[in-house]
């Protein structure tokens, strides 16, 4: 453990300077704030250890920010909860969100990455969501959070496949019993869009062909900080920007019969 002097606070600022170039806006308060609480902690004597930076800007918020991901895990068990699966099958959605659903249902993880976590009511299977290790008809409620988009961009591992979004669906669909639910989140954006190798942004006519043979039970759009809005709200909200996306997200039936598919 160290105290702060004159000289190592210098350098500190200088290093904090050079690691800065990005934050043209909010640096100059970052490096207030550093200088402010290096004195301070020398003044009553606070030891530091060594000193290392992370320039986390921008969050000087009153308000805790409401980020599109936890909208998504908020709706999604919501409709967990009021449907009571007996297991739900999760294909590749964030952990945080499949730690907390397994804590009041049984939770299968499907991922196209190993997963080395171990908790009751959570197990996970290592799999290609093109290519579900399931018989027809066999599984009654799948959830799949922010991952269509990604599958097929080779961005986690998977093999490069222009359809794979489509094809994950369409396996999703032979593997659901009949009236079995699905919930999936995909980025929404006024014109369909490839941002490489990060995502898709599908367009509201894209979204209803990727869910063909499927009925939207409930449906809703996200935008940080605004809440879930309905399709008429987010028409008003939408632009050509490929960055200001909204999200899409919907609880969907299978209502096609087995040979339909």
């Amino acid at each position: 453990m160290i105290l702060v002097d004159n000289a190592r606070l210098d350098k500190i600022k200088g290093m904090a300077r050079r690691g800065l170039v990005h934050y043209k806006t909010n640096g100059p308060r970052f490096l207030k704030d550093m200088e402010a609480y290096l004195e301070e902690a020398r003044r009553v004597g606070r030891e530091v250890g060594e000193i290392q930076i992370d320039a986390r800007t921008g969050d000087w918020n009153f308000q805790h920010p409401l980020t599109k991901s936890v909208l998504e895990a908020s709706f999604a068990a919501e409709m967990v909860r009021r449907r009571k699966p007996r297991t739900v099958h999760d294909i590749g959605s964030n952990l945080v969100f499949l730690a907390t659903l397994s804590s009041f249902v049984d939770v299968v993880g499907l991922d196209t990455r190993a997963v080395d976590f171990e908790k009751p009511g959570l197990r996970f299977m290592n799999i290609d969501a093109r290519r579900l290790p399931f018989r027809d008809e066999e599984i009654e409620f799948v959830t799949s959070l922010c991952v269509v988009e990604h599958i097929g961009l080779g961005r986690y591992g998977d093999t490069i496949d222009p359809l794979g979004d489509y094809r994950f669906i369409s396996e999703v669909r032979r593997c659901l019993r009949p009236g079995g639910v699905l919930i999936f989140s995909v980025p929404v954006a006024n014109e369909a869009a490839l941002v490489f190798n990060a995502h898709r942004l599908y367009s509201l006519s894209q979204i209803d062909d990727l869910i063909e043979g499927f009925s939207i039970a409930e449906e809703a759009f996200i935008k940080a900080g605004q809440g879930l809005l309905s399709r008429d709200q987010t028409m008003r909200l939408m632009n050509g920007d490929a960055q200001d996306y909204l999200v899409w997200i919907g609880c969907l039936t299978k209502n096609l019969s087995k040979g339909d598919y």
